[in-house]
């Protein structure tokens, strides 16, 4: 998937296949900016993490089921919002033959935005 931000440039959103990647946890994000990381673990690679940045720590969210629970604050509970946000932002979600595959867009929609 090919997207444009507001400078014109290309962006692309990385997909991990569920068949492929095992999710492990949330923690806090180590990337300025996100919210959180999503750890995933490539099935058969020794352990090795690897992390997956999502939410924008400069908005709200419908409501945040991380269990970490660090953004609640940023609650908001409109669910005329999240309705918006589902539509403008199902692109993001893509599925593969293992089920729905894990991206930031994923992330987002499943654990803020749910």
């Amino acid at each position: 998937m090919i997207v444009y931000n507001s400078k014109d440039s290309i962006i692309a959103m990385p997909y991990y296949s569920r068949s492929e990647y095992n999710f492990m946890r949330f923690e806090k994000s180590k990337k300025e900016g996100k919210k959180y990381d999503a750890i995933l673990t490539r099935k058969g690679s020794g352990g090795r993490e690897l992390r997956v940045p999502f939410g924008d720590k400069d908005y709200s969210q419908y409501k945040d089921t991380s269990g970490l629970g660090l953004y609640s604050h940023l609650d908001h509970l409109d669910s005329a919002r999240r309705t918006a946000y589902k539509i403008r932002h199902a692109k993001d979600v893509r599925s593969d033959s293992a089920g729905k595959m894990y991206s930031p867009g994923y992330f987002a929609l499943s654990v803020l935005w749910t």
